[in-house]
């Protein structure tokens, strides 16, 4: 079944009179110029995020010559500065080339419990270097990744809970059709799953937005999806238009009165309210419970 429409909840409070530098004056502003907070993946909640585990690199001939011909121009680059510039077959060459500081007098020392191990240093610990520091550049491109975490479900107390301020902010829903971001394929439901993503070096590239969109089974209770940007900690236009705003719980007056005053006539405002039965509906009658969240899934 498509989704129309994708929900926000964000911790909004209205911010004291003319303060404009707290977070919460941030978010006016960009409520009023249309405009939505991205953050940073490695600034969401769940330290897994966009952190996949990298199968063995065996380091052989055909591995590196893999390894090699998937850096990007922009790799490249990176690294320049460190050893120069290179073609990728001249890369290649001094990959497979051992290490001209490998002497005998290079030890390494490793404390395995009491016994300590000595062992010669490795002959090729500048492919080891090479291989580590291109994980490490892939990673912290995927964690500055801009990631905007939506919901198809807006009565959910621990949501409201986590991401609403505890009750006291908005939930804001948005359009979702083929002409806007969000009915675009760079917006997606994540995937839950019981292991981290799993892949080879060479081929990390394919999987990069499997990663983004990929999750801990342990919060499949948010029935998240997500649109990315390149670049996080910014704000992008809002992803859709607005439809309407739900008030939490404890959502005060002022923050009320000030949102309707931010979006306008032109969305619908309800207020969320206590059911007898552990649930939360909307003021208008619509209604939904934790425990059916959980069996539903």
């Amino acid at each position: 079944m498509y989704q129309r429409t994708l929900f926000k909840y964000i911790p909004f409070n209205s911010p004291e009179l003319g303060d404009s530098s707290s977070v919460q004056g941030k978010r006016k502003n960009d409520f009023e110029k249309g405009e939505i907070w991205y953050p940073r993946a490695d600034k969401l909640n769940d330290p897994f995020e966009c952190s996949p585990y990298f199968q063995n690199f065996d380091y052989n001939e055909e591995q590196i010559e893999e390894a090699v011909e998937s850096l990007s121009d922009s790799e490249l680059n990176s690294i320049e500065s460190v050893i120069g510039k290179y073609k990728k077959n001249d890369l290649i060459k001094i990959l497979k080339t051992p290490n001209v500081f490998n002497h005998n007098s290079f030890e390494r020392v490793t404390d395995i419990g009491k016994n300590l191990v000595v062992e010669n240093v490795y002959k090729y610990i500048h492919q080891i270097i090479f291989v580590e520091y291109f994980k490490l550049n892939f990673s912290n491109s995927l964690l500055k990744t801009g990631v905007l975490s939506m919901t198809g479900d807006p009565f959910n107390l621990l949501m409201w809970a986590h991401y609403g301020g505890n009750s006291s902010g908005i939930c804001i829903e948005f359009e979702r059709n083929p002409e806007n971001i969000l009915g675009k394929r760079s917006t997606r439901r994540v995937k839950y799953v019981k292991n981290r993503p799993t892949i080879k070096f060479q081929k990390r590239k394919n999987y990069a937005k499997q990663i983004i969109y990929t999750k801990s089974n342990i919060w499949r209770y948010e029935k998240e999806w997500r649109t990315c940007q390149p670049e996080g900690d910014k704000s992008y236009p809002f992803p859709g238009k607005v439809l309407r705003i739900l008030f939490g719980l404890n959502c005060n007056e002022k923050t009320i009165e000030l949102t309707k005053k931010i979006f306008g006539k032109n969305v619908v405002y309800e207020n969320i309210i206590i059911g007898d039965d552990f649930s939360i509906q909307s003021d208008n009658g619509i209604h939904h419970s934790i425990s059916q969240v959980e069996l539903s899934w």
